[in-house]
């Protein structure tokens, strides 16, 4: 059994009628670890930009115009249909093959501003259901063991100036008592910290 009707399985077992696979990790990093490139495994694509949509009669693979040469070479044209973004959105897709669906996702990678903004564009005929396992880790029996390093703290002669100065020319600028970062880079930033646990990603 492939990859796609592997996943199609799972989508009868948890009832859902199309599952939502995005190029995130639970960061909304730009740039992912081996064992988070969940459509470069699905598909074969290796850009950076790119969003799955599967159904039990079709997959969609979506990215931007940067890269419609390279999907055209890198994802089988017989398994997934090829979108360009600007043409045709993940939205477009749902709606012209469902009047309805129940919408599979993984609440661990879809911040809650996008879903909601997918609940507003869809409308009330269609239901987002979070799914807390990940489909596309059910079938990756190969998948990467996460890296680990030892985070450091860098030098100021190469970061040019302490974290507590970056602290406090942030809250010159802002009137609120607090700030939550998410982001890896970011924090890693702010506090001047880096890692090996990403290739050309100091984090």
């Amino acid at each position: 059994m492939n990859k796609l009707s592997q996943i199609r399985e799972l989508l009868k077992k948890h009832t859902i009628d199309a599952y939502l696979v995005p190029m995130k990790d639970q960061f909304g990093s730009e740039y992912l670890a081996p064992q988070f490139r969940r459509i470069e495994f699905l598909s074969g694509f290796t850009g950076s930009n790119a969003f799955i949509v599967l159904t039990q009669k079709a997959s969609a693979f979506f990215t931007d115009g940067r890269y419609t040469t390279q999907s055209k070479m890198e994802v089988d044209g017989k398994l997934f249909k090829i979108f360009d973004l600007a043409e045709k959105s993940e939205f477009d897709f749902i709606s012209e093959n469902f009047k309805s669906a129940v919408i599979g996702f993984d609440p661990s990678i879809f911040p809650i501003a996008v879903i909601k903004k997918y609940q507003e564009k869809l409308g009330s005929n269609y239901e987002l259901k979070p799914i807390d396992e990940n489909l596309v880790d059910e079938i990756w029996q190969d998948k990467p063991k996460i890296k680990t390093s030892s985070a450091f703290v860098l030098d100021k002669k190469f970061s040019g100036q302490s974290s507590q100065k970056k602290v406090k020319d942030i809250f010159k600028n802002i009137s609120d008592d607090y700030i939550l970062l998410t982001n890896s880079e970011s924090i890693n930033w702010l506090l001047n910290i880096r890692g090996d646990d990403l290739e050309n990603t100091p984090v």
